[in-house]
């Protein structure tokens, strides 16, 4: 009888430790399903992001021209990723110091954010300032001085995104704000669900830099569905890229030069010039030199002095016909 007793009591036992394995199992399962529904949230569906995708393309090609233009340098611009994510996740990737621009906008109970690493950062505040677009690690605030150079850089970008999606998702975006690490980005709600969309730049073919804009889906969730259902037409997305693509060629530097005039010497002339001799020129006093752009005759105007340096006065246009 005290046998039965004992092999009853280890079944109890051998029962409740499958019990709590069992518990520790299914709590684990609970929380791998709870991390998977914070990293991976899809309440904008596959259609509407593919078309959001194709407007964030068009953003990347304004923000190259706007960039290029303000850095003088060819810019490339392209999107890396597109994704929905809870902004706890986004904490939890990014380091503790970076550069973080906060822009509010009406309708928007959440700001709009661009993340840019200290890397990306310290590039953008070097080559601004006239250098070749070194990065370095820094382990400060960044200065009054280096905030507004990186300013200069992030109002153009998102200014490209309310130009190129004003018709989707119109943003009145205010004045952004500067921060500097990640603590201040988790002051927000850190379960709210962002659009969080990553380009990559080049600068100059060989400077690399890497935005993100956080896009919070709070009341944008049925404007974005909203755009799946409307494509955009071929000829808007070529008159954009047209667009775009004047905005790129506006910052590529052009080769000018000016001619003075002309003589024909024979070579025995060419040979005995000395310092000191005059070579008469074909052009008459008082008249116009010519303005040439790579080559082609556009402009005509007067030589002068600016500061210490010769500087040209341009006095008129040359009409393509008659150059």
């Amino acid at each position: 009888m005290g046998n039965v007793d004992q092999l009853d009591l280890a079944g109890i036992d051998a029962l409740l430790d499958r019990f709590k394995k069992r518990r520790k199992d299914q709590d684990r399962m609970r929380k791998t399903l709870a991390d998977f529904e914070v990293d991976a949230p899809q309440i904008v569906s596959a259609q509407a992001m593919t078309a959001m995708e194709q407007r964030f393309r068009m953003v990347a090609d304004h923000a190259a021209g706007d960039m290029g233009a303000g850095l003088r340098s060819q810019v490339d611009f392209e999107l890396a990723s597109c994704r929905q994510l809870r902004l706890r996740s986004v904490v939890e990737g990014l380091p503790n110091r970076l550069c973080i621009a906060r822009s509010e906008a009406p309708g928007l109970p959440l700001p709009v954010f661009v993340l840019m690493d200290l890397e990306t950062a310290t590039s953008i505040i070097d080559r601004l300032v006239g250098g070749q677009g070194a990065s370095s690690d820094v382990d400060r605030d960044f200065t009054p001085i280096e905030q507004r150079v990186l300013m200069d850089v992030i109002r153009p970008f998102l200014s490209s995104h309310e130009k190129v999606l004003s018709s989707t998702l119109p943003l009145s975006l205010q004045e952004p704000v500067f921060q500097s690490t990640r603590d201040e980005l988790a002051a927000f709600p850190l379960p709210e669900l962002f659009l969080v969309v990553a380009y990559d730049v080049t600068v100059a073919g060989s400077v690399n830099w890497r935005f993100q804009l956080l896009l919070p889906l709070a009341n944008l969730v049925d404007a974005i569905e909203k755009a799946a259902t409307v494509p955009l037409q071929l000829s808007e997305l070529a008159e954009e890229r047209r667009e775009a693509l004047k905005q790129r060629l506006m910052g590529v530097g052009v080769g000018c030069s000016v001619d003075i005039g002309s003589s024909e010497l024979t070579l025995s002339d060419v040979a005995g010039l000395v310092p000191g001799d005059v070579v008469l020129l074909d052009k008459k006093p008082g008249e116009l030199f010519d303005l040439r752009i790579e080559g082609a005759l556009k402009y005509r105007g007067r030589l002068g002095r600016r500061g210490q340096g010769m500087a040209f006065e341009v006095a008129e246009a040359v009409n393509a016909e008659a150059s």
